[in-house]
C-alpha cells in the first residue's frame, strides 16, 4: 500500500494506491513464493553478514564498509577483470 495527496495538496483527502499480484493457478503462486524465499537466501546483505564480507552502516547508508574476507574478494575480482581487459 501506498499514499498519497490528491495534486500533492496534504490538506486534500489521501489516495490509497493498493498493489497485487495475480497468478493463474496455486502452483503459479507456490513457485513465485518459493522463487522469493530463494531470494530472500541469496540477498547479499544476508551473505555478506555471514560470510563477514562486509558491513552496512546507518553512518553511511549503502556504502558497504569492506572487512578483510570482503577486500580479497574486491582484489581478487580486480586482477581478474585487469587481466581480461
Amino acid at each position: 500500500m501506498a499514499g498519497a495527496y490528491w495534486r500533492g495538496d496534504a490538506d486534500r483527502q489521501m489516495l490509497t494506491r493498493i498493489y497485487g499480484t495475480a497468478f493463474l493457478s496455486k502452483e503459479d503462486l507456490e513457485e513465485h513464493l518459493r522463487r522469493l524465499e530463494q531470494a530472500r537466501e541469496r540477498d547479499h546483505r544476508k551473505l555478506g553478514r555471514e560470510l563477514d564480507l562486509f558491513l552496512l552502516s546507518d553512518v553511511s547508508p549503502g556504502m558497504p564498509f569492506w572487512l578483510p574476507n570482503g577486500t580479497h574478494v574486491w582484489n581478487e575480482l580486480t586482477s581478474l577483470w585487469r587481466r581480461r581487459t
